[in-house]
């Protein structure tokens, strides 16, 4: 999205903003760069009663932090983990002693809670990214297995990569429910995504997460707390609720 409309035309920076001069001591140039005030449309102009009721998004391109993942990525891994199309959260049943993976990327154990119901967490990252769940027990086998390469996705490039790519490092969490209608916390793994938490009320669940070197790993308020109401049936013999809800594919401005 952005915040210029579409009747704004954007043209060259310095464009009629040279004028010429003479010289002073031969010290300037010919000419010097003037900031004559452009002539901006009413939803841009600060003065004007519109761009008071106007919402902005202000992007900082560029920026890197040391707990993004995709700092380790190569670009053809970064396209399939960054999303390019809608996220559609995933619902599914966890059970204590089960592990929960985001591809290659994140993990999550759930170490420790009631086992029964089990507990339901709603996943969000990208489509491309497959999720797995499998015994807590068996988990360092399933991802170090680069037989296994094709349920993880990324990272990709076989056993050479595999070597070369961090070790999974994990970061303890607690999380008090508020109930199963609506998320109790969101567990954030750095740029892979994160896994929303729905619980009865005032049940303590305990859960490890792992990233690539531990890196942005962090508990936070839920960012979608409703997601989970808008799962569809649950799949007759599986841990998973169908994903088949009405969703927007393509969003027009």
């Amino acid at each position: 999205m952005f915040a210029t409309p579409s009747n704004f035309d954007i043209t060259h920076t310095l464009k009629n903003s040279l004028k010429e001069r003479q010289p002073q001591s031969g010290y300037f140039t010919d000419t010097e760069v003037t900031k004559d005030k452009p002539d901006l449309p009413a939803a841009l102009d600060p003065q004007n009663q519109l761009f008071s009721y106007g919402k902005w998004c202000f992007d900082s391109p560029g920026t890197v932090s040391d707990d993004q993942i995709i700092n380790l990525l190569t670009a053809e891994e970064i396209s399939k983990t960054l999303a390019s199309s809608p996220i559609r959260p995933r619902t599914m049943l966890l059970r204590v002693g089960h592990s929960l993976f985001m591809g290659g990327l994140g993990r999550l154990d759930y170490v420790e809670g009631p086992d029964l119901p089990p507990i339901r967490v709603t996943v969000f990252t990208t489509d491309q990214l497959p999720i797995n769940i499998v015994e807590t027990e068996g988990a360092d086998e399933f991802y170090q297995n680069t037989n296994l390469s094709a349920l993880k996705v990324v990272p990709e490039g076989g056993p050479t990569r595999m070597l070369k790519f961090p070790s999974l490092l994990g970061k303890e969490f607690s999380v008090t429910g508020v109930s199963e209608r609506i998320g109790s916390k969101d567990i954030v793994l750095s740029s892979c995504g994160w896994v929303m938490v729905s619980s009865r009320r005032e049940v303590v669940s305990r859960f490890i997460a792992y990233t690539p070197g531990g890196k942005g790993l962090c508990l936070r308020n839920p960012f979608l707390p409703n997601s989970v109401n808008h799962r569809g049936r649950r799949i007759l013999g599986s841990p998973v609720y169908k994903n088949d809800r009405l969703f927007l594919n393509e969003i027009k401005f």
